[in-house]
């Protein structure tokens, strides 16, 4: 039988170890199931998760405003994505933004 990935063990993974992982947010999800890894910097990205996704962004597509972040999060959760991974490295933010953080 194959093991399955979780969210915990997918972020335990070694190309993960080349840099800092925080979990803001979530927690208590840790072990929720990774069926596909998923990369996208479009706005709409929900459309195109069935479920179960490890998404990765550099936040392109998350919107400027509190307003706009947190909705991007709230379609997320609806596609039922299981978690998602932002680039904090500049590109878009140097932080997490807080918005994310209480809406995730």
């Amino acid at each position: 039988m194959a093991e399955v990935l979780t969210v915990r063990t997918a972020l335990e993974l070694e190309v993960f170890s080349r840099t800092t992982v925080r979990v803001y947010a979530g927690e208590r999800n840790l072990d929720r199931p990774v069926r596909w890894v998923h990369t996208g910097e479009i706005p709409d990205i929900h459309r195109f998760l069935t479920g179960q996704e490890m998404l990765l962004t550099a936040g392109l597509g998350m919107g400027a405003t509190a307003l706009e972040q947190r909705a991007f999060i709230r379609r997320l959760a609806d596609a039922h994505a299981a978690v998602l991974v932002i680039e904090l490295a500049g590109r878009v933010f140097d932080s997490m933004p807080e918005a994310v953080i209480e809406e995730a």
